[in-house]
């Protein structure tokens, strides 16, 4: 994909121009400018050499008047020159391409947040290298904000339902598919006499053991014998 990238460069790879070319280079940028990430391209010296629509798009938005949107800037200067609350993130961001440029990493993610029309967004940046002639490092900045909330929502789905089964007057005991006990709420500590910290790791049939004093098989210990 980034080989495919460094041929969409019209600014420093010299090639013959035949119709031929010409096309397939149409072709590349054409792909470059489908991916949702917004993607630059740097020459070894932290030039941006190409970039893709997103990044174009984005940058509109953004207040970007320069009708090249930074095709020939140094884009590791640019990091350096950031102010406020992205000076940690440009530093993160261009020491992460120093570093791909070096060779001393294959790659680099960086991730950050910006606050953006009232709204928090997140980000990752990743930083990765090909050779086609020269080398050059791909800088991908991909919005992974929605990533991120379906997260926190799941996290917080987790949590109000470990929650529920947790004050539960019931007993309520969960195992996996092995028979290990992976919930243990705390009104089947109260029946049981057996704490939560206690049972949880265990084989159920072994704890029903102990609770009655001789074995006692469980459906899950009666049907790993039959297996």
């Amino acid at each position: 994909m980034y080989k495919n990238k460094g041929k969409a460069n019209n600014s420093t790879l010299v090639l013959k121009k035949t119709p031929l070319v010409l096309e397939s280079r149409e072709f590349i940028q054409s792909i470059f400018d489908t991916l949702s990430s917004r993607i630059i391209v740097l020459n070894d010296q932290g030039i941006i050499v190409a970039v893709n629509q997103t990044w174009k798009e984005e940058g509109q938005k953004g207040g970007l008047t320069d009708p090249s949107f930074g095709i020939g800037m140094n884009y590791l200067d640019h990091c350096a020159s950031m102010k406020d609350d992205f000076v940690e993130e440009g530093k993160a961001i261009a020491n992460g391409i120093r570093q791909v440029i070096s060779r001393a990493l294959p790659g680099v993610d960086v991730e950050y947040t910006i606050q953006t029309g009232g709204r928090e967004k997140r980000f990752i940046t990743h930083i990765s290298s090909f050779s086609f002639k020269n080398r050059y490092v791909v800088v991908a900045h991909e919005d992974v904000t929605q990533w991120k909330l379906t997260d926190k929502k799941n996290l917080l789905k987790d949590n109000q339902y470990r929650e529920v089964v947790q004050r539960a007057a019931e007993g309520i005991v969960i195992t996996n598919a092995d028979g290990r006990i992976v919930e243990w709420n705390q009104g089947q500590s109260l029946i049981s006499g057996i704490s939560r910290e206690n049972a949880i790791g265990r084989y159920l049939w072994d704890v029903e053991s102990e609770l009655y004093g001789e074995e006692i098989p469980s459906a899950f210990s009666q049907r790993s014998e039959a297996e």
